[in-house]
């Protein structure tokens, strides 16, 4: 016969020592198991996780260490970086920055991070970011001389970025 034992959630991250023992004629004083260490998966709060574009449209992805839960936390042994819900890298603890290329610039990406521990994967944060190009160079720059200053002209870039022009 299989016993169950349900925690609540506030119980997690404790120790609980188990006893098995038969309940045969003459058995032996049952003997303590051995430690069971019951933790949950450790999450992420959202805002730990950042985008930042560079030239491409290519972004960046850094996020920082989990917030731990428990007095003997489990350690995290690797990060998972998921784009739209599909499995894009794996990372070692220290490594908190994924590098992503070849996005399609103006296109909506969802991308995800999750920390692993040896007790599993834990709860993902996650960014919603659209890839962005910068904008070309602004065409026929003229500086036209004056009495103690110059003045510039230009015409806007060709291409924005897939953004309006804030400024120059």
């Amino acid at each position: 016969m299989v016993r169950t034992l349900s925690l609540s959630r506030s119980r997690l991250s404790s120790v609980f020592v188990f006893l098995v023992a038969f309940a045969l004629a003459g058995a032996l004083p049952a003997q303590a198991s051995e430690e069971m260490r019951i933790t949950e998966p450790t999450s992420f709060r959202a805002e730990q996780l950042g985008a930042t574009s560079y030239p491409g449209p290519n972004l960046e992805l850094r996020w920082e260490p989990p917030v731990m839960r428990g007095s003997d936390p489990p350690q995290v042994v690797a990060y998972r970086v998921y784009k739209d819900g599909r499995l894009l890298a794996i990372t070692t603890p220290r490594e908190r920055v994924t590098r992503v290329s070849l996005l399609t610039q103006g296109t909506r990406y969802r991308f995800s991070v999750t920390a692993v521990t040896g007790v599993g994967e834990g709860e993902a944060a996650s960014i919603s970011v659209i890839a962005q190009m910068p904008p070309s160079m602004p065409l026929k720059l003229q500086a036209v001389p004056a009495d103690g200053s110059v003045t510039l002209s230009w015409l806007p870039p060709v291409n924005s970025g897939g953004t309006p022009i804030a400024g120059y």
